[in-house]
């Protein structure tokens, strides 16, 4: 379900001054960017293609992005999966350039702007049509906050990363009411065109209630607010 109104306004991108407010902005619009591709909104895309580009200008990892490449796959109807597939590989490229250079605050940064804006899309989308698929798929994240929080802990000395953290452990409090159970299973063989493919039968399921998803989505958009305004 696509509403434009649910993304980050890409004007915006002239309000974020600091290295901080550059680094995680650039994630929510990076997740903007893919949002927008995924449901062929191209002229959205392209918007929010230029956010990412004055933004990754601004950290001095602009060289790395390649926009005019990205820009005409947007343009065109047809090649979604290449574009997904290249905006993929950018921000690849980022992260390695960015911890090749020692700038792994920066890349973390960008990381957990593009997770907030993810999951708050997601609980958007499950404000709207309720079903129990997004409710897990909120619960699962769970496990990736821990870890994107074990990473912030690293940098909350640096300027920004204190209040981020003090409002991702407010969430991670509400995210420990629930319970993720992996169900160990066997591993299942089959053959794919040729080649003999191994699938893992281990699964998780996701304990998790309305009050939590409830909690969850209005913590997180205060959090966003945040990051965003």
């Amino acid at each position: 379900m696509y509403n434009k109104a649910d993304l980050n306004a890409p004007e915006a991108v002239s309000r974020y001054n600091t290295a901080f407010q550059k680094a995680i902005n650039l994630g929510i619009y990076g997740t903007d960017l893919g949002f927008a591709n995924i449901y062929g909104k191209n002229q959205d895309a392209i918007s929010f293609l230029n956010s990412v580009r004055d933004l990754a200008d601004g950290l001095g990892i602009g060289a790395f992005f390649d926009y005019e490449t990205i820009k005409e796959l947007a343009e065109s109807s047809n090649r979604l999966d290449e574009l997904i597939q290249q905006t993929t590989l950018n921000f690849e490229k980022i992260n390695n350039n960015l911890r090749e250079r020692k700038r792994e605050n920066v890349s973390v940064l960008i990381l957990t702007g593009g997770w907030i804006e993810a999951v708050y899309l997601t609980t958007i989308i499950n404000l709207r049509e309720p079903n129990d698929l997004l409710k897990d798929k909120i619960g699962d994240q769970k496990v990736v906050l821990d870890q994107l929080l074990l990473v912030l802990d690293i940098y909350k000395s640096t300027p920004g990363f204190e209040d981020l953290i003090n409002d991702l452990t407010a969430l991670q409090e509400i995210y420990d009411q629930i319970e993720v159970e992996v169900i160990v299973g066997e591993p299942t063989m089959e053959e794919i065109d040729g080649v003999l493919v191994v699938t893992d039968g281990t699964r998780s399921v996701v304990h998790v209630t309305d009050t939590d998803i409830q909690k969850i989505t209005s913590l997180l958009k205060s959090i966003r607010n945040k990051v965003i305004r």
